[in-house]
């Protein structure tokens, strides 16, 4: 069986791993167009995993075995000159795509992701904020696909450095146990990383997506290859069904996953060990060969292009409905996909080819790599900090704008268009686009920085301990105290519940995790929400601190109550949210709850900006389609207390008819489901006054 080994290979492209090429960019390509009819089609990316792994490796071997090393600075070079001229390209193209269409809200998210690309660490910038990739209201960018491609750059960077290491420490070892080491150190990188994937997928999915040391066990599987013995000819007719059957694979992957399946864990398996198998055993040869299809020249000339297709295909998709102004429709896709391939083959002619094989050919290792880093600082470090810059500028004037805004117009200003009772005709229309620039990340006040910033945030500690944020105000003479408990769908009103407690001389202390539900169900979790294991450590000892001080009066309490879900995907049933209420109740609390608020249909900046700021009423919705009854509605049927109460404030956001995203010319919402701190602060001391004055006075 054993013929000869993969080191020794025939440079020439073999016409399986072009189909395999084609076949990962295709599906990628068709599920960002029709993610509903291809959930699956993501695992292109585990497919060119693979691919990469295997190639490169070989070729590192190959150089390892005629000169006795590996020139590290060549092969970085060799790399560059491949990858950069046609990724520097998009992103230049996609950049200007952006200030001509996308608007202006969203260019600070566009424009640093393009920095972050052009650097290849967007992968690290998008675990950190443990983008959902799957979720289509993320307002996602024109360049979030380059995820991959850092992933990728990472590989090609260490790598080589690994093997070098390996390859030193055995110089004097025989050839059986120098493949013995290089084969151990590759397996030991598949176990570890795909141990890590798997924790990961369990405990931070959204995160570990996109992280490189989740992926290393898709590259060294292809690395493996590279270190077996190719199959002889006989054998290759004898597994030509398992290479259908590893197609299959592929097919099925494709079709079946999704984004809740849990990729790069054990899910992830079908998909690369089917193409490792095709890439291990090859086309063979007979009728039955794959060969007869995979070698057809479109297939052939869709996986020259793959490279190319990948770059510029998410751009289109994203800006297509701004440049039409209205969503695309199913043929518009289909010139979208033209469009790409076109635009593919056009950079593979004239950028890629040309700049590796002509512009760049003689070009020394040294001076490429200094080019290709000047580049990347230049467009990534420009980009990104000339951002930053803007944005801050412009946060700042639509802070100072809602201020003399909020001053000059109190009674029809944000929520006081409703509670005011006057009449402020329009309340639902934008008073001024630049609102849009208002930060969508504020969850607490600025006055917290007194307080020794936000280490009373229970994010980022992972360590269970509770931590609670002290109001600074401290009445002498204090009419109660306030415990606040919740996600960031209660610390949207923090201020504005402050300002109240405040005006009735009552203290407040704030226990807040991100993604963690106040709720005795241990099980619940949220998609994009805190480490379940993280956030039980931390929320169980805070409801049961809360019930245990005998200083705290009333208890305040929300979350997003209908994202939580237990491991299965059942829906919260709502029964932990009853247990901790009951437990602050027969500890002697009052037990005010904020229901949740309806959703809108998109980001608040794409749906405003999608029927045009200076429309009436944009982005409504029919009040039966946005309001429905919320799990903690549900929960609080089974209280029976007088010292128990839900509030609901759908009213300020709903008429008898529609929600409404504009509530007193101010955005209502900070994204689709989030209410916008100007709003919540426009209730100025009214937000829950008369449940805290009944509270004080009982």
């Amino acid at each position: 069986m054993i013929a000869r080994v993969a080191s020794v290979q025939s440079k020439g492209l073999r016409t399986d791993i072009q189909a395999l090429r084609a076949f990962a960019v295709l599906v990628v390509l068709l599920n960002h167009l029709w993610p509903n009819h291809l959930s699956g089609g993501f695992i292109g990316v585990d497919v060119f995993f693979v691919i990469s792994g295997y190639l490169i490796t070989a070729h590192l071997f190959r150089e390892h075995d005629r000169s006795g090393k590996i020139a590290l600075g060549s092969f970085w070079a060799r790399r560059a000159k491949r990858l950069l001229p046609a990724a520097l390209l998009v992103l230049v193209v996609s950049a200007i795509l952006a200030f001509i269409f996308i608007p202006a809200p969203r260019h600070q998210n566009d424009f640093i992701q393009i920095g972050w690309a052009a650097m290849y660490v967007l992968n690290w910038a998008l675990s950190s904020q443990s983008l959902d990739y799957f979720a289509q209201e993320d307002g996602q960018t024109l360049v979030v696909h380059y995820w991959s491609l850092s992933v990728e750059e990472q590989f090609y960077i260490f790598w080589p450095i690994l093997l070098t290491v390996v390859f030193f420490l055995v110089r004097s070892s025989s050839k059986k146990k120098r493949a013995g080491v290089v084969a151990s150190t590759i397996l030991i990188v598949i176990g570890s990383s795909f141990a890590y994937a798997v924790w990961g997928v369990a405990t931070r999915p959204e995160a570990v997506y996109f992280e490189t040391t989740a992926r290393a066990w898709e590259f060294a599987v292809g690395a493996l290859l590279a270190l077996l013995p190719t199959v002889s000819l006989i054998w290759k007719r004898r597994l030509i069904p398992l290479v259908w059957v590893a197609w299959l694979g592929l097919g099925v992957s494709s079709l079946v996953l999704d984004g809740e399946s849990g990729v790069p864990g054990f899910v992830a398996l079908l998909p690369v060990f089917s193409a490792a198998l095709i890439i291990l055993v090859g086309e063979g040869e007979g009728a039955l060969s794959p060969a007869r299809v995979t070698s057809l020249k479109p297939i052939q000339w869709l996986g020259d292009v793959s490279y190319s297709a990948y770059l510029w295909h998410f751009p289109l998709i994203v800006v297509a409905p701004f440049v039409l102004g209205r969503w695309v429709t199913a043929t518009e896709k289909l010139v979208i996909l033209a469009l790409a391939l076109i635009l593919a083959d056009l950079t593979k002619r004239f950028i890629e080819d040309p700049m590796r094989f002509v512009a760049l050919a003689r070009v020394s290792p040294r001076a490429v790599l200094s080019g290709a880093l000047a580049s990347m600082i230049v467009i990534g470090g420009g980009l990104t900090g000339g951002t930053t810059f803007y944005r801050a500028q412009a946060e700042a004037a639509a802070t100072q704008l809602l201020a003399e805004a909020q001053e000059a117009g109190a009674e029809c200003f944000g929520a006081q268009a409703v509670l005011s009772g006057e009449e402020c005709p329009a309340s639902h229309v934008l008073a001024d686009p630049a609102y849009l620039n208002a930060s969508p990340e504020e969850t607490l006040s600025e006055d917290d920085a007194e307080l020794g910033g936000l280490s009373c945030v229970n994010e980022e500690h992972g360590d269970g301990v509770v931590r609670v944020c002290v109001e600074d105000y401290l009445p002498t003479d204090s009419a109660g105290e306030i415990a606040l408990i919740g996600d960031s769908h209660l610390m949207v009103w923090r201020d504005a519940i402050r300002a109240t407690a405040q005006d009735l001389d009552m203290h407040v202390r704030t226990y807040f995790k991100p993604g963690c539900p106040p709720s005795l169900n241990l099980e619940l979790q949220t998609k994009g929400g805190a480490d379940p294991v993280e956030c039980t450590a931390w929320k169980t000892p805070a409801i049961e601190e809360i019930a245990n001080d005998p200083d705290i009066d009333v208890v305040v309490t929300s979350a997003w109550s209908d994202s939580y879900r237990t491991p299965d995907g059942t829906d919260d049933d709502g029964s932990g949210y009853v247990e901790a209420w009951q437990m602050w109740l027969d500890a002697g609390k009052q037990v005010i709850v904020l229901n949740d608020t309806p959703r809108l249909r998109s980001t608040i900046a794409d749906c405003i900006l999608e029927d045009g700021v200076d429309s009436i009423d944009p982005c409504s919705r029919p009040r039966d389609e946005a309001v429905s009854e919320t799990v903690l509605q549900r929960a609080a049927q089974e209280i029976v207390s007088d010292n128990f109460v839900i509030v609901d404030y759908t009213d300020v956001l709903c008429d008898e008819q529609r929600c409404h995203s504009v509530v007193g010319g101010i955005p209502a919402y900070r994204d689709s489901h989030h209410l916008s701190i100007p709003l919540t602060r426009s209730f100025g001391t009214q937000a829950l006054r008369t449940e805290l004055e009944s509270a004080t006075t009982d």
